[in-house]
């Protein structure tokens, strides 16, 4: 009979109703009872390390109105969770010391142990950063594999997801790891080496965190406010702010669509014999971003979580995935660190970076890496405690995007953090930079700072200089080292007026100075 049950179907569905009914409730006390404990974000475990000399915020969860207390090195704070069950305190700044117990409680209580005070960096970017001693040069590994093991070193590797909308979770469980060999061969090579690199010349615990993803874009790795920053990046941050739900420009949006859509489907309700308009077309911006290239996505998933988490730095190897951008590459490489800087709430956060490595880009001309290099360049002119590692000279196959050996390159970003963020000024860390331009005749003279002498590191004549005259031709120069400035001629320029140095991907230049940091690539005169 139509709309009734066989008796045993009947009862068959009560029973597995009651059942669901059931398994709800349980869920249900489960979760309330998960609210009531305290919790901690993922970046709060046993072998972290906490960063010395500066408040050092903890954060967590709990039941609302729960009173939370942090105790750790002859502190203790309390606080109580708001109305969402957020808490937070800050300890005042730390010093290095023994291994300590940090403890939190409420209505339960977690003890992490192993915590170290020390100094933590941030190692980010695409797959350069990413590549793991596993994957790099198999020379670099076995050697550090003979000391791997260092108690004052500790890991932590956050894993790859993106969202539209800001996490306060990783989307894995992750922890600390004292460096060691079961710890080190898929951790991040540079970060790694970087790290042991700190450690060993600063003699405190430093903690690494690598937040990378192979291929990706910086856009998803800029917070909203590093956008908001820079004016030449107002389209996207103006994207981002419609986008975002608890916006006005948002609502606005909505409101405004659905005004279209009713009237739309006010006129389609009329029955009209004639042929009808095509529905509105639906904003593209109401649609949250589903690309891991897009703007925020990476930020919102692998670096908010830590969020404010207090660090000394951050290294930084990115910048393929945006080849063909030129001097806004530079744009957007400040909203990041502007961005990265006002999140952590560290205006002295160091920033130190790796000049892309010569790589035949095959859908790019021969001068967009150049133009990328000079963007790279300008930012440590423009930013306060930035620094850049210069590795032409480092590429032992000119046609894989992944130079293997990634020791030196950690280890010129290390010299950069000891020169500008330690103030050990006795370091030479930055390469040659150029300085000024002259003419004599026939003859253009490129004098350089950061050097007390230049040389070239194979004996011969320094390669790769270029020079032009009134009609904008370039032709290859020869070039004669004189202390810190190179002289430039060429036959076929007799009034020079303009210079360029290693302005082609290919380039892998020979001028070093005389800590054997290599010139890299810049342009100059009219």
């Amino acid at each position: 009979m139509q709309g009734t049950f066989p008796s045993h179907i009947e009862k068959s569905m009560k029973i597995r109703f009651l059942a669901s009914l059931f398994c709800v409730a349980v869920l249900l006390c489960l979760t309330a009872a998960a609210r009531a404990d305290v919790r901690l974000p993922e970046i709060f475990d046993n072998n972290m390390v906490l960063q010395r000399d500066m408040p050092v915020p903890v954060w967590g969860w709990a039941e609302p109105g729960e009173k939370v207390t942090v105790s750790f090195a002859n502190q203790t704070v309390s606080t109580t969770a708001d109305a969402n069950g957020r808490w937070s305190v800050q300890l005042q700044p730390l010093q290095p010391a023994e291994e300590a117990t940090l403890t939190v409680k409420g209505k339960n209580e977690i003890k992490l142990t192993n915590v170290l005070v020390g100094d933590v960096w941030l190692c980010s970017g695409q797959s350069n950063m990413e590549w793991t001693m596993t994957m790099a040069s198999k020379e670099e590994y076995e050697e550090l594999l003979k000391t791997v093991d260092n108690p004052n070193l500790r890991l932590f590797h956050v894993r790859k997801t993106f969202n539209a909308d800001p996490q306060e979770k990783l989307i894995l469980d992750a922890s600390w790891k004292p460096a060691s060999a079961e710890a080190v061969p898929k951790f991040s090579a540079v970060a790694l080496h970087f790290g042991r690199k700190l450690q060993a010349e600063l003699g405190v615990p430093i903690g690494i965190i690598n937040s990378s993803w192979g291929g990706t874009r910086i856009e998803p790795w800029i917070p909203p406010v590093g956008f908001q920053g820079v004016s030449a990046l107002k389209n996207i941050a103006d994207d981002i702010e419609v986008r975002n739900p608890q916006s006005a420009a948002y609502r606005e949006l909505v409101d405004r669509t659905i005004r279209e859509q009713r009237a739309w489907l006010d006129e389609f309700s009329k029955g009209t014999t004639g042929r009808l308009a095509a529905p509105p077309k639906f904003p593209d911006q109401l649609v949250p971003y589903s690309n891991v290239q897009q703007p925020t996505v990476l930020y919102n998933a692998m670096i908010h979580p830590l969020v404010p988490f207090a660090l000394k730095g951050a290294i930084w190897y990115q910048g393929e995935s945006n080849m063909g951008e030129g001097m806004l590459y530079a744009e957007k490489m400040k909203a990041l660190i502007q961005g990265w800087r006002t999140i952590f709430n560290n205006p002295d956060l160091g920033f130190y970076y790796v000049q892309l490595a010569p790589f035949i880009y095959g859908n790019q001309p021969a001068t967009a890496l150049p133009e990328i290099w000079e963007a790279q360049s300008s930012i440590e002119k423009a930013i306060p405690l930035t620094g850049q590692a210069v590795i032409n000279d480092l590429v032992e196959n000119i046609r894989d995007i992944h130079p293997l050996r990634k020791k030196p390159v950690a280890e010129r970003l290390a010299l950069l953090a000891l020169s500008r963020t330690y103030g050990k000024s006795e370091i030479v860390a930055a390469s040659p930079e150029f300085a000024t331009l002259s003419s004599s005749g026939g003859t253009r003279a490129v004098s350089f700072k950061n050097a007390k002498t230049l040389s070239t590191r194979d004996g011969k004549a320094p390669e790769w200089f270029e020079i032009a005259g009134a009609d904008g031709v370039y032709h290859k120069a020869d070039a004669k080292i004189e202390g810190t400035t190179i002289q430039l001629t060429s036959p076929d320029v007799p009034q020079p007026i303009a210079v360029r140095f290693a302005w082609d991907q290919a380039a892998q230049p020979n001028v070093v100075n005389e800590a054997g940091l290599p010139l890299g690539a810049f342009r100059a005169g009219k």
